[in-house]
């Protein structure tokens, strides 16, 4: 499902002309396109150009995207979306200042994920972390749901006293249905899913995140307790179990 954003400002650049804007990612910045730039390539002073604090990017995406019940807004490139993607998860794991040191440290996802799976004692740090940051409601509310996922991912990766706890606050962040779909189809690693995806891989991917969420550290003595939270907040979802 599509959700584009714009609107009409034919008499701002002539008869005809379609008022239309993009967010994109350049040059470590975010920026705002409109105008005629976008309808006939034309320059700046027929349109408008902006960059964006990376925080208040966060924001607007957040808002924008939530909106539209986190489906795919035609107005975001889809370097921009990942921009979104790596930078909130890079909040979660950075210490100090977010800045462009945060953003490489999580640029694309998975080769950070796959490098800090060599590295245990790392991998150990960056859950600290994640478990501390969580805390946080606003940042939470403000990431993606492709962001949760892969912080639900990393908390699994290893299994700790703590981790069912941590899982359990970032679902409970889900404010939909929807949103928690998406959560738990990036909450596994066999399949990487996408907006683009078919909706037989988003399918696959689902039950994949459902069995890897529900099967997590059975052998620790609170997992029923845990089970069951998960399966209330499935239900609560209208998400069913195969």
């Amino acid at each position: 499902m599509l959700a584009g954003l714009g609107g009409n400002a034919a008499g701002n650049v002539g008869v005809g002309a379609e008022g239309k804007f993009e967010f994109r990612y350049e040059d470590g910045k975010v920026k705002f396109v409109s105008g005629a730039m976008l309808t006939y390539g034309i320059g700046a002073k027929a349109g408008l150009v902006f960059e964006l604090d990376v925080n208040k990017a966060i924001e607007l995406f957040s808002h924008i995207f939530r909106s539209v019940e986190w489906h795919k807004v035609d107005s975001v490139t889809l370097m921009t979306f990942e921009f979104y993607t790596n930078i909130t998860f890079a909040k979660f794991i950075a210490v100090g200042k977010l800045g462009e040191y945060a953003f490489d440290k999580a640029k694309g996802f998975w080769d950070w994920f796959y490098n800090q799976r060599k590295k245990p004692k790392d991998m150990s740090e960056s859950k600290k972390r994640i478990r501390i940051n969580i805390n946080n409601a606003e940042e939470l509310k403000n990431s993606p749901p492709e962001t949760l996922g892969h912080l639900v991912l990393t908390i699994m990766e290893t299994v700790e006293s703590d981790d069912f706890d941590a899982i359990i606050k970032i679902l409970v962040a889900a404010e939909s249905g929807h949103e928690m779909k998406w959560i738990l189809r990036n909450a596994q690693d066999e399949i990487k899913i996408s907006s683009e995806s078919s909706d037989s891989d988003k399918g696959i991917a689902l039950e994949e995140g459902i069995r890897r969420v529900l099967e997590f550290g059975n052998r620790l003595e609170n997992y029923s307790n845990y089970v069951k939270r998960i399966m209330e907040i499935l239900n609560d979802n209208k998400i069913k179990v195969s």
